[in-house]
């Protein structure tokens, strides 16, 4: 396979050390490996410089699309959200690395034009350094200490969609958001090792397949994604900005304080509520008891006819006993008592 770099941005020097690996495996490891060579050695201080990312945004950006339009040849990158990409640029971008990897914020989103509706392109995610020093943060801005650290061993990764057609590329969103940066080696596609406290940009690749198994590049060297990277947040000013427009650290807008006043408001708000739906369902209960229940009329107990009964029906005598037994017994006279012998 033979890999044209056509109209490419790099230095001479990555393209002699990209050619000379030209068999690999699979195309696509080819592709890879290519450009890792190729990223490795980066850019100079002298491209990366404030003159050429201090340029204004009327030279650079497109403002009614809010984007950045990059031309190299026929083919033009706009890159997306210019707005945020220019207020982290003005502030120093920084970006957070971990073990696990972090995502990078504001995401690499973009749009092409000018490429060939009928070929087929793969379009390839980079990082490369963009200065040759490491730097410190001191008194509010970042000032380079000394010479950077070799490189980690980075694969550039292709997008999920590649290979498709221009026409496809052209009528689309680009999105590299789902990229994460790290600071443990060995990672796997996708994750970009890096160093802290150096200064790295975004590289973004077009590769045509061409007849014959070759392969012409354009690259795009974003100099508005310039950013160093990080383990924690050094200026406040990026801190904010970053809480502020990305959609996922809204929970940091507010103090812990105000969170936790917020959430027994809410506690009180809940149980305020439970307690009138107790009462509500226990008077509609009572209500319905009291609509089904029989009324009775109220009236004093009256016991003078039980007195007066007692009066009347005294308890009987001994006398009335005895007179009562007699008037019940049977007259017997002696023929009755008489034996039958007799």
């Amino acid at each position: 396979m033979v890999l044209s770099n056509t109209a490419s941005s790099s230095p001479s020097s990555s393209n002699e050390s990209s050619s000379s690996e030209m068999e690999v495996q699979s195309s696509d490891m080819e592709v890879c490996q290519v450009y890792a060579n190729s990223s490795s050695s980066g850019y100079s201080d002298m491209q990366s410089s404030s003159s050429d990312t201090g340029k204004s945004r009327d030279d650079l950006s497109d403002d009614k699309d809010d984007c950045i339009p990059l031309i190299n040849g026929p083919i033009t990158l706009s890159l997306m959200e210019a707005k945020l990409w220019y207020k982290f640029l003005e502030v120093g971008t920084e970006m957070i690395i971990n073990r696990t990897g972090r995502r990078m914020f504001p995401y690499v989103e973009f749009s092409l034009r000018g490429v060939d509706p009928v070929g087929l392109y793969d379009v390839i995610f980079d990082i490369i350094p963009a200065s040759s020093k490491s730097f410190k943060f001191l008194n509010n801005k970042w000032i380079p200490i000394g010479r950077k650290e070799e490189e980690f061993k980075n694969y550039p990764f292709k997008h999920p969609d590649s290979p498709r057609i221009g026409s496809d590329w052209m009528t689309r969103k680009i999105s590299f958001e789902k990229v994460k940066l790290s600071n443990k080696p060995g990672t796997k596609a996708g994750i970009f090792t890096l160093h802290t406290l150096q200064k790295y940009l975004v590289r973004i690749s077009i590769v045509k397949h061409e007849r014959d198994d070759e392969l012409s590049v354009v690259e795009f060297p974003i100099r508005a994604t310039t950013f160093i990277a990080v383990t924690a947040y050094n200026n406040r000013e990026v801190t904010k900005l970053k809480i502020n427009s990305n959609p996922y650290s809204k929970g940091f807008r507010f103090p812990m304080k105000r969170l936790k006043n917020h959430a027994f408001e809410q506690l009180d708000a809940k149980e305020q509520r439970m307690l009138t739906l107790e009462d509500s369902l226990s008077n509609s209960v009572y209500c319905h008891l009291k609509k089904e229940m029989p009324t009775f009329p109220q009236c004093p107990l009256d016991l003078s006819s039980n007195k007066e009964k007692h009066k009347t029906d005294p308890t009987p005598t001994t006398e009335d006993v005895v007179a009562v037994d007699k008037s019940t017994q049977t007259e017997i006279t002696m023929a009755d008592i008489r034996s039958p012998n007799d």
